[in-house]
């Protein structure tokens, strides 16, 4: 409260939006672990649960991730593409998606495999990837060890550019509802920025584009279960209203059915999001070019059905990110 009279701010973490009202976090809101601040190793998990946030604004009226979108756009010489169409399904061609990450993961077979054909996430800045939670949240869950950036098929040992990653960020993930499924990673170092390798930006409106686009190496609807395409895959995708969208999931999960919050996005398209591309971006493209990360690829029924996918809503996450990406 003090901090509301001083600066016209409070000081909480907003966890979200239920419609128009902010949903702030109180404590003991948060899983009881002890956060390791020391990034050291690949295994240290850092799960931050902090009252110390603000709204991200600074004088000049733009927030710290929209200020970094602003440096991307004029350092890598992003411009709008006069002819981008997306065919569903269609192979992503190299450098159409700079931002893609695959995860590495060490092989359940030999320790010395690592497979890039699990999870996937987004590059942020030169030294970030975000990504899913659940794509390491479990008590038997491999942390990824390796990040390839730079190539469309992931086999490509030749032109991919492979870091290994120093530390993993959880957010207050949820098992049982799905809810605040996304994490960060940080890598070993800065990534090596190219034509085919740089940042994209966060999406920072709390309305959902009429369009959007899902990558990822996951099942499509014309894949055998296990048998991933090698090659990104790309789709365009529409959104869904959440009350639509839990109407859906109470009518085909009648046991154990999903409340889908506004800090979750649904969206539906024949080539919906598959086994695969978990933590993979849910985007936009802007009018100046570049890309905006809307949403994080959470969970879904089945490849191609006629119920929506599941994405982490980013703008409600804003706070979060912004303080562990730029604390500065």
């Amino acid at each position: 409260m003090d901090s509301l009279k001083r600066h016209g701010k409070h000081d909480l973490l907003r966890c979200g939006f239920v419609k128009d009202e902010e949903v702030v976090c109180c404590h003991g809101f948060f899983f009881d672990r002890n956060p390791t601040i020391e990034r050291t190793t690949v295994d240290s998990r850092t799960v931050w649960s902090t009252n110390d946030i603000d709204d991200g604004k600074k004088p000049n009226g733009k927030r710290m991730s929209e200020r970094m979108c602003d440096k991307y756009i004029k350092e890598y010489k992003i411009k709008p593409e006069i002819n981008f169409h997306i065919i569903n399904g269609e192979d992503a061609k190299i450098g159409r998606f700079p931002h893609m990450a695959a995860l590495g993961f060490r092989s359940d077979s030999d320790e010395n495999i690592i497979e890039f054909n699990r999870c996937s996430g987004s590059l942020i800045s030169t030294k970030f990837v975000l990504t899913a939670a659940h794509c390491m949240f479990c008590a038997i869950c491999k942390n990824p060890v390796l990040v390839r950036f730079g190539v469309i098929n992931i086999t490509d040992t030749k032109d991919a550019q492979d870091i290994e990653v120093k530390n993993i960020i959880l957010g207050d993930y949820n098992y049982t509802s799905k809810h605040n499924d996304i994490s960060l990673i940080e890598l070993m170092k800065d990534v090596t920025t190219s034509r085919t390798v740089y940042p994209a930006c966060l999406y920072t409106s709390p309305d959902d584009p009429i369009s959007l686009i899902i990558t990822g190496w996951g099942n499509t609807v014309n894949t055998q279960r296990n048998v991933r395409p090698a090659v990104l895959q790309q789709a365009r995708i529409a959104p869904v209203e959440v009350a639509e969208c839990n109407s859906t999931f109470a009518r085909v999960d009648k046991v154990s059915p999903k409340v889908i919050m506004h800090t979750q996005i649904c969206a539906i398209s024949e080539s919906d999001a598959c086994e695969g591309d978990s933590g993979g971006p849910l985007q936009v493209v802007r009018k100046d070019g570049a890309y905006g990360i809307v949403g994080i690829v959470s969970f879904g029924i089945g490849c191609g059905t006629k119920i929506p996918g599941v994405y982490t809503r980013v703008y409600t996450f804003l706070d979060w990110i912004e303080q562990k990406v730029w604390p500065g």
